[in-house]
């Protein structure tokens, strides 16, 4: 979990006399607890993907499984989080790497019987759920430019405001 960390940029009063206050999140820090928390699990989760490693018999089998590679990708993040803490500014791209990790739940797949005749179900219906998202998104854009083009013909004042 990562709380932000606000600094208040400025301060200024308007001109109708209204004082206003512009905040800007700089960045997010890990909660100590919940930072020690993860470090021990990831070191866990590492120390688990060098035994699987080692004992695999082709390495590279090994490393072009979808669930390792999701495992790499997902311990490879934390570790780019660390080193990328104090030198980016950008809170934005830590967080993506945070929400990288939540690919670990993927490896559930391999341990719920459910989830895996979901999966097969999907694999077998892609081509009609691949047509079905197309025509969702084509709806959308046809709607979407529908209500752009109706807010653009409503009638303004010289202020911005709807007559």
């Amino acid at each position: 979990m990562r709380v932000p960390s606000i600094r208040n940029a400025s301060h200024f009063v308007s001109a109708d006399n209204t004082t206003a206050w512009v905040l800007h999140k700089e960045r997010t820090d890990p909660h100590a607890a919940f930072f020690y928390v993860e470090l021990a699990c990831n070191a866990w989760f590492t120390f688990e993907l060098l035994v699987r490693a080692v004992v695999s018999p082709n390495i590279f089998q090994f490393i072009r499984s979808p669930v390792n590679v999701i495992d790499i990708i997902a311990t490879l993040s934390f570790y780019t989080d660390i080193l990328l803490q104090d030198k980016v500014q950008q809170s934005d791209i830590l967080e993506f790497f945070s929400i990288i990790r939540i690919l670990r739940l993927f490896k559930l797949t391999r341990h719920s019987p459910g989830l895996k005749i979901l999966i097969h179900t999907f694999k077998a219906s892609a081509k009609e759920l691949t047509l079905l998202v197309f025509f969702l998104v084509l709806g959308i854009v046809v709607f979407a430019s529908l209500v752009y083009y109706a807010e653009r013909l409503q009638v303004r004042d010289l202020r911005g405001e709807t007559i």
